[in-house]
This record gives C-alpha cells, structure tokens and sequence, in this order.
C-alpha cells in the first residue's frame, strides 16, 4: 500500500502543477485544483440553487488541516469552507460565496 500512496501523491502532485491555481488560507498562499461549481437551467426551474461557489483539491502534504468555517481567498472572491472530503493523500474542500 506504500508504493500506491506514494504514486498517488506524485500524481496528485503533478495535477496541481499542470492544472493549479493559487489561492490564500491562513495568510498563506497554496496551490490546488479549483472547480467551479454552477447550477443548472433545470435546477433553477426547480427553485434549488446550490450556494457553493467552487471546490478545491489540495494534497496534504505541506497544507494546514482545514476546518469548516474557515475562509480562503480563491479567484479573488473571500469563499467559507462548507464541507471537508479527506483522503490519504488530499483534501477536497467544498466552498461557499461569502458574500451571498
């Protein structure tokens, strides 16, 4: 299981250098894989629109252990942590528009 982490965080690695953006946490600037998160045509019809404004994927290795609440700065927009996935090798942080 050793070989697999270690390949799994050069991969996760890679990812953030080919496809990374920089974002602020804690006074601190990080790199990651952020998403944007939209909603649908349908969904809006439905009267459901979600409030989360994007997700970032960030290895741990070198990153502070998020907690929910917490803000960030990402694509200059002030964002709050709303839900936290943990792996292994990674966080994948779900975030919410501040100003909204």
């Amino acid at each position: 299981m050793g070989n697999f982490h270690k390949l799994a965080s050069l991969v996760i690695g890679r990812a953030v250098d080919y496809m990374g953006e920089s974002f602020t946490f804690r006074n601190a600037t990080h790199g990651g894989v952020i998403n944007e998160l939209t909603s649908t045509q349908d969904a809006e019809n439905g009267g459901f629109r979600p409030q989360y404004a994007m997700s970032i994927y960030v290895k741990k290795a070198g990153f502070p252990v998020p907690v929910i609440g917490e803000k960030l700065t990402a694509r200059g927009r002030l964002v709050r942590i709303v839900s936290i996935a943990a792996d292994a090798i990674s966080y994948r942080m779900i975030l919410e528009d501040v100003t909204r």
